[in-house]
């Protein structure tokens, strides 16, 4: 299985959030490499919705079978992952998609 990340995001948070994304995706990676979590998902798609917009961009939650993978659109409030530190950032990451996979790391 291996980790993906984007994100809907808003400019003035994307470069704290780019960093964070490839900490994340490298940590998880390492950790899921040779496991099968999720049966025949290949591929866990986060995409943390982090935009003072959210409203326009819905909550999604769905698996492809066809795909073999899992895509998840998730919210973070704009404000809060804007004003909080590192530390704080991370946690807003990781607590969005209440994995625990991410938790092992953090």
């Amino acid at each position: 299985m291996k980790l993906w990340m984007s994100a809907e995001i808003d400019r003035d948070v994307f470069d704290a959030y780019r960093m964070l994304r490839q900490e994340i995706e490298a940590r998880v990676n390492a950790l899921l490499a040779d496991s099968t979590h999720g049966g025949n998902i290949q591929e866990w798609n986060v995409i943390p919705i982090i935009s003072a917009l959210q409203p326009y961009y819905p909550e999604i939650a769905r698996v492809s079978k066809k795909q073999r993978s899992a895509e998840f659109r998730l919210r973070i409030p704009h404000a809060e992952f804007k004003q909080a530190t590192p530390e704080g950032q991370r946690r807003l990451v990781v607590d969005c998609t209440g994995s625990a996979p991410f938790e092992l790391f953090v």
